[in-house]
């Protein structure tokens, strides 16, 4: 039988009697500090598992009403699958009512119960007001239809009919983004006798395995996870969407305070520059470009500065980009909320749209604005093609969930390799141009076309230039393919020379300085294509050397080891040619030195064969 597990958060004005209704269902007292039973006032975030049924099981997380505990609130809110909207007969709907129902909207909650509480403290005209100005409150909201429960702790009543609205909840609306590797937001920390430092929250994710390695970020503190908890139960594995207790290694508890989040190592990468849609509250002052903010997400809270983008054909559509102070961890989809640094003002909230977000200038943001819109409706291409050249590395288009051309390591869009490969073009053909007689280029020459790609992006997006026909390759040495070398007459004429007087000279060759008067280019096209070969600073004919390969193949058959004598003997050469060209049969391996002899080389032996 399959046990349904889902997560309900409290919510409402301070002294509503959010803690007393979790008691009232579950036995359990979650206000445990001393100051929170003085006060009377719930000032942490409770925790509490209730088995409701054998196959029903809800988790409790209590959340402080204080205008003063917004953050820790919405810490508790963030993960949730419904909540328990908590408004007291005695005082009816109070400022944080209305901005906790704000945040839970912002927050994307998308079911839950409202609670009347302490009707035992209200008659029935009281209620019948009160019920009226609920409806007015939730019109619009996740709340609008939702099961609304007049209930007492002290008296008691209304349980029975709340226990029944819970069983009634549907199972999980939001899926636990399990594309993304595992992440752990604490929202409580604390040291456990026996065992060490204990962290706990709303988990997000794939699995994670006791014994994993993993980081605490954004601090850099690395772990091992040595046990999982879920619910009273110990667990080998867990994952997203889930209520999780990790036992942590070689950390102290002051070290990891709410906020935090648990990740397995290098899983994530860090951002400053953050791109959401937002929705401001009703009545919440204007956010504007300079403005700044506390961003909260998760459990926790970063300072930045915010850009706004704002279209007029969209006016009801209206995204920020908030540039953080220091490195934190953001996803795509992430929901947030975006109060003033100070005074702690709730301004309004959103998704995430772009984590690791392009810097937004005056002068483009019409253009960013369209790109967000694009990106706000669904479209995965425009997060690679809005960053062009710039790119994005692999592991953030693996947490975007994107896919493009992998160049090097960078992920690129279609028409930014379709860009590259146009500048690919444009700078060979000019390289032709100016370089009629040689048949081609090296990769690395090739780099200086696009400068700002790496050594192994550029040989990635040659790859795929030869794969696509862009460019042909010939002896290792790319070309255009619509390029051939074509010799007029005077530089055949010329070659022709060349070649004549080279025959002449024999082994011995001619100086390359002989030839000064001749254009560099015809030189270089000879010996791109082994019409002559340079041995040190003398030109040969080809067939020269063929010949003494040949010469060389015949004296291995009858004797092991060449000498210098030997090769004098075959070359008729002095030591002032002779040397040079044994030197080039060995860089050739044609010959493999040995001390002062010489054996056969591999190139040479496959001659002989």
């Amino acid at each position: 039988m399959t046990e349904r597990a889902l997560i309900i958060g409290t919510a409402g004005h301070i002294d509503h009697g959010k803690t007393t209704l979790i008691h009232s269902l579950t036995g359990i007292q979650l206000d445990q500090s001393p100051e929170e039973r003085e006060r009377g006032i719930t000032i942490t975030l409770g925790f509490t598992e209730w088995q409701c049924t054998e196959t029903e099981r809800f988790f409790f997380v209590d959340v402080p009403g204080h205008e003063r505990l917004i953050r820790t609130m919405i810490s508790g809110a963030t993960g949730l699958d419904a909540v328990i909207f908590c408004i007291s007969a005695s005082d009816s709907v109070m400022p944080q009512t209305v901005e906790h129902l704000g945040i839970l909207n912002l927050l994307g909650i998308e079911q839950g119960i409202i609670a009347i509480t302490m009707c035992d403290l209200a008659d029935e005209e009281d209620i019948e007001l009160i019920l009226e100005e609920v409806e007015e409150l939730i019109e619009g909201t996740f709340l609008e239809g939702a099961p609304i429960i007049q209930t007492s702790a002290k008296a008691p009543f209304g349980q029975t009919e709340l226990t029944q609205a819970l069983l009634n909840l549907s199972n999980r609306s939001r899926p636990p983004s399990n594309t993304l590797p595992f992440r752990l937001p604490v929202d409580r920390s604390f040291s456990q006798k026996g065992f060490g430092t204990v962290v706990t929250g709303t988990s997000r994710g794939t699995h994670i395995h006791v014994g994993d390695s993993v980081q605490i970020v954004p601090q850099g503190l690395s772990s091992r996870i040595r046990d999982i908890q879920h619910g009273h139960d110990h667990h080998q594995t867990v994952q997203g969407g889930l209520r999780v207790a990790l036992n942590l290694s070689s950390v102290a508890t002051q070290d990891i305070p709410r906020g935090s989040i648990v990740i397995p190592s290098d899983a994530y990468v860090l951002t400053q520059m953050v791109d959401i849609s937002f929705t401001s509250l009703p009545d919440a002052p204007e956010i504007e470009d300079g403005t700044r903010v506390r961003l909260l997400f998760g459990a926790s809270e970063a300072l930045g500065k915010c850009v706004v983008l704002n279209s007029e054909n969209h006016t009801d559509t209206r995204f920020v980009q908030i540039r953080l102070d220091t490195p934190h961890l953001l996803c795509r989809g992430d929901r947030c909320i975006v109060r003033w640094e100070s005074p702690l003002i709730t301004l309004g909230g959103g998704v995430v749209l772009d984590p690791y977000a392009p810097k937004v200038r005056q002068k483009n943001k019409l253009e960013q604005f369209d790109w967000l819109m694009r990106i706000n409706n669904g479209d995965d291409s425009a997060l690679l093609e809005r960053v062009g050249f710039q790119s994005r590395t692999i592991q953030e288009a693996v947490l975007l969930n994107i896919t493009g051309t992998q160049l090097g390591q960078h992920v690129y869009a279609d028409d930014t390799i379709e860009s590259l490969l146009n500048k690919i073009d444009e700078f060979i053909l000019n390289w032709h141009q100016q370089h009629p007689l040689k048949s081609g280029l090296s990769v690395g020459v090739l780099q200086a076309a696009i400068p700002f790609l790496s050594k192994e992006a550029i040989q990635h997006l040659s790859t795929l230039a030869l794969e696509l026909g862009r460019l042909q390759v010939k002896k290792g040495l790319l070309h255009h393919p619509t390029f051939a070398v074509t010799l007029n007459l005077a530089q055949q004429t010329e070659i022709d020379k060349i070649l004549q007087q080279l025959k002449v000279a024999g082994l011995e060759g001619l100086a390359l300085n002989t030839f000064k008067d001749i254009p560099t280019e015809i030189i270089g096209y000879l010996l791109d294509n082994a019409w002559v070969i340079r041995v040190q600073t003398q030109l040969l004919h080809p067939q020269h050397l063929q010949y003494l390969t040949q010469q060389l193949s015949e004296f291995f058959q009858d004797n092991a080891e060449l000498s210098t004598t030997d090769f004098k003997t075959i070359t008729q050469l002095s030591r002032k040619f002779s040397i040079p060209l044994l030197e080039w049969m060995d860089e050739n391996q044609k010959t493999l030195r040995r001390g002062d002899t010489r054996l056969a080389g591999p190139s040479l032996s496959k001659e002989v064969e």
